[in-house]
């Protein structure tokens, strides 16, 4: 077996390599035997170095860590690894053994070992929390921030449960999240909640990943900051809270430096003033904008506009359009501040001022409506100031005091003598106490008093003032003074008039009135002249009839179409010709009849007059004639039944039923239809009025005649001929048998027992029968065949019937 060549084979090798055996008298037990050009280059570069060159570059401990392990690879036979420093480099020292020599390689692994160092002096002095842990949470490794924040020593946390930290309600979630990161999945932010063995709880902020099935984990104490997030959320809630109380809506509003416009902020109430909802903002903040209508868009764009090239305070005020189409004015108002970034902001206020708005606009509206009144209203509305000192002087007075008095308003206020001068002196004092005596009392001023007017002359003039004291002692009227010549006039011809009218009515028996209204409350007289006393059973003035509603007169009974006339009128200015019933004293009724044209006035009221007279004996003698015309109508109706009828059974007579046959007998003529006639003899009645008496007979007869009644159809006709004969006719016939059997009919209710006072009665009758055509075509042809066939019957045999045959005579 040949020699090893150790050198050749170390060489072969990049990193340092030693080979060395053991030898027992030499330095330290060992020899060497090979070494490598990288070895040598190790140690400065000396070759066929010993082990006591390698000693020099390496400290005690090294040196005695280094001899260990060669001895103990070469007596266990197993590799070994180590750390070795050399000459102040970290080496990663590998040792093996083969055919009894060492093997030494040596692997520089001194930037690794820096970069190791500083992350265990990171770990170590690293202010957040650091551990490791196995997939169940078990701390395998802390750092001393732990020990500070839970007040538990390294020692008693390492192999504990990390879950026996946290607070029960966060486990769960905390196992996951551990689980999740052994998984191999990177957790960031994970937040939970520990208790300390204080027993305080802190809010930690946790960063896990996995390596070498380790999960490696580093956490922050996020307690101060969940603080001050809580508060945050509470004084935003709050914030929130206030804004919702706050009417309108706040808003954040930026204008970018390249135009672009967003909110980064708005309230709830903010998109309740626009009517829209957070899912339709968020997609289109423009659609604010867009609410505002579109004729006031411009002047709203330019000023905001100037609020932002001026910075100036933003207040504006524009309208919006509701979805229910209803215009709603809006007040903004913003303080804007330009941005860093060129831009501006505005943080403003929005709410609805439509109700001020529409009194604003009211108000207005009053305030030209009473400038229009002023200048339109004839006369003078003004303002009469009595001083402290007790000078008269007009403050103010409207455009109508030129044509009422001649003079301009400035001339007026000026000096109040251009006025007076020209009130008619026994006025004059008048006036000037009435005002005096208003100013002590603070009650209305209401006078009437004579003015010469520069151009038109002497008019009467009417004045109205209202006192109110002032803070220095003036009391200041406020009034309207007008012109009332013509009114004056007008009235004292309507005075005159309603003489001639009262003198003519004072002839005239009844009332000439006027009266107004729509219905049963307003129904009233305004003028009415003539024979009260007579009429309405007191003698009332005018005055007093223009006091009552005229339905307080009106029977109630009548009221109803009272009423309808009336409407009648009002709807189409027809006629009123109304007669009725009117209360006149102690429940008593009188008749009248009122008459009267209506006229539509101005205010839209229906003025009629007319004529009221009494017509109560006309009335009384209507009454009478239409109650005797009912007598004569009535007495007329019971002679025609008594021409038709027989009196005692209430039976047709023989009159009626020979009409009714002849009307069927022409009906059978066009149809083809057949008739039948009974003629109905009673056996032997004479013997029952001579028993029972003829009351008992009579009534006998009315028992027969129903039980006839009811035994024939709707369609058939049973009367009484005389006596106790009575005939029957049968319509519609369609054959003998049809006529037999309704004979039958009538033979069978006749002989039923028949129970009367007197006791009960029997009784029997002899039948004759005749039919059309074939025993006659006319009525008397068949009533006579009847009559032939039932004289037959009775005298053959009684108490039956015979059909009428060719031959049958009275004999």
């Amino acid at each position: 077996m040949g020699t090893i060549d150790y050198k050749g084979a170390a060489d072969l090798l990049s990193v340092p390599t030693l080979v060395i055996s053991k030898a027992p008298d030499s330095y330290a037990g060992f020899a060497v035997k090979a070494a490598n050009a990288s070895f040598d280059r190790m140690i400065s570069g000396v070759k066929n170095v010993d082990l006591r060159m390698l000693e020099r570059y390496m400290d005690k401990k090294n040196t005695e860590l280094f001899y260990q392990m060669c001895s103990y690879v070469l007596s266990t036979g197993s590799a070994s690894s180590f750390q070795l420093t050399v000459k102040g480099c970290v080496y990663m020292t590998n040792v093996s053994t083969s055919d009894s020599v060492i093997i030494i390689s040596f692997s520089d692994i001194t930037s690794v070992q820096s970069r190791l160092d500083t992350l265990e002096t990171y770990v170590a002095n690293s202010p957040a929390l650091m551990c490791r842990m196995d997939a169940q949470g078990v701390i395998l490794e802390v750092n001393a921030e732990w020990e500070a924040l839970t007040g538990v020593t390294a020692g008693m946390l390492i192999g504990r449960s990390m879950l026996d930290l946290v607070l029960d309600q966060d486990r769960e979630a905390s196992m996951n999240a551990f689980k999740r990161a052994f998984r191999g999945e990177t957790i960031r932010h994970f937040l939970n909640r520990i208790v300390t063995a204080a027993g305080t709880v802190h809010y930690l902020e946790w960063h896990l990943s996995i390596s070498d099935r380790t999960v490696f984990a580093s956490a922050v104490d996020a307690s101060e900051r969940e603080l001050h997030q809580r508060k945050a959320a509470e004084r935003g809630k709050l914030l929130e809270s206030l804004t919702e109380e706050v009417p309108g809506g706040l808003y954040k509003l930026k204008r970018s430096s390249d135009g672009t416009v967003s909110f980064p902020y708005y309230s709830k109430g903010f998109l309740d003033i626009f009517h829209v909802t957070e899912a339709e903002f968020r997609q289109d903040e423009s659609i604010v904008f867009a609410k505002v209508i579109e004729e006031d868009q411009e002047a709203a764009v330019q000023s905001m506009r100037t609020s932002a090239e001026t910075l100036t305070r933003w207040v504006h005020e524009f309208r919006i359009k509701e979805p229910a189409g209803r215009i709603c004015w809006i007040r903004g108002r913003a303080q804007p501040a330009a941005d860093q970034h060129g831009g501006v902001v505005w943080y403003g206020h929005v709410y609805d001022i439509t109700k001020e708005k529409n009194k604003e606009l009211a108000l207005i509206e009053s305030e030209e409506k009473m400038r229009l009144l002023t200048t339109q209203v004839p006369g003078m509305l003004y303002q009469f100031d009595v001083r402290h000192d007790g000078q008269f002087l007009f403050s103010a007075a409207s455009p109508g005091v030129v044509e009422l008095t001649g003079y301009t308003q400035e001339q007026i206020c000026g000096d109040t003598g251009f006025l007076l001068q020209h009130i008619e002196a026994p006025d004059l004092e008048r006036v000037e106490s009435s005002i005096e005596e208003a100013v002590q009392s603070g009650t209305l001023w209401s006078l009437e008093y004579w003015y010469d007017h520069p151009e038109k002359g002497r008019r009467k003039m009417r004045g109205n003032a209202q006192p109110r004291s002032l803070s220095d002692g003036t009391v200041r009227f406020y009034g309207y003074i007008y012109d009332i010549t013509e009114e004056v006039k007008k009235e004292e011809q309507l005075e005159e008039r309603e003489r001639l009218i009262t003198q003519i009515s004072d002839r005239v028996p009844g009332i000439i009135y006027q009266m107004t209204g729509t219905g049963p409350d307003d129904l009233r007289f305004t003028m009415a002249t003539g024979q009260f006393q007579s009429i309405l059973g007191t003698d009332f003035s005018e005055k007093e009839l223009k006091q009552y509603a005229i339905f307080d007169w009106v029977y109630e009974q009548d009221r109803d179409e009272l009423m309808a006339a009336v409407h009648a009128s009002v709807e189409h200015l027809t006629l009123f010709d109304c007669t009725f019933r009117i209360y006149v004293g102690e429940g008593k009724l009188k008749w009248i009849r009122a008459t009267s044209t209506p006229e539509r006035l101005q205010d839209g009221k229906i003025l009629w007059s007319g004529y009221l007279n009494d017509v109560t004996k006309a009335k009384h003698d209507e009454f009478a004639l239409l109650e005797s015309e009912s007598r004569l109508k009535k007495l007329a109706l019971e002679m025609q039944e008594m021409a038709y009828h027989d009196p005692l059974t209430g039976l047709p007579n023989r009159r009626m039923l020979f009409q009714q046959l002849e009307m069927e007998i022409e009906r059978s003529v066009l149809t083809g239809s057949r008739l039948g006639l009974l003629f109905i003899d009673l056996d032997d009645f004479k013997a029952i009025n001579d028993t029972f008496g003829h009351d008992a007979g009579d009534r006998l007869l009315k028992e027969v005649a129903g039980r006839l009644q009811d035994s024939v159809r709707q369609t058939d006709l049973a009367a009484r001929m005389a006596g106790d004969e009575f005939l029957i006719l049968f319509t519609g016939l369609s054959s003998d048998e049809e006529l037999r059997a309704a004979v039958e009919r009538v033979m069978d209710s006749i002989s039923a027992p028949f129970v009367m006072s007197e006791g009960t009665m029997h009784c029997t009758a002899s039948v004759g029968a005749a039919s059309y055509p074939e025993h006659g075509r006319t009525a008397d042809d068949l009533i006579s065949c009847a009559d032939k066939a039932m004289y037959k019957q009775k005298r053959t045999d009684k108490n039956g019937f015979l059909v009428y045959e060719k031959g049958m005579e009275f004999s």
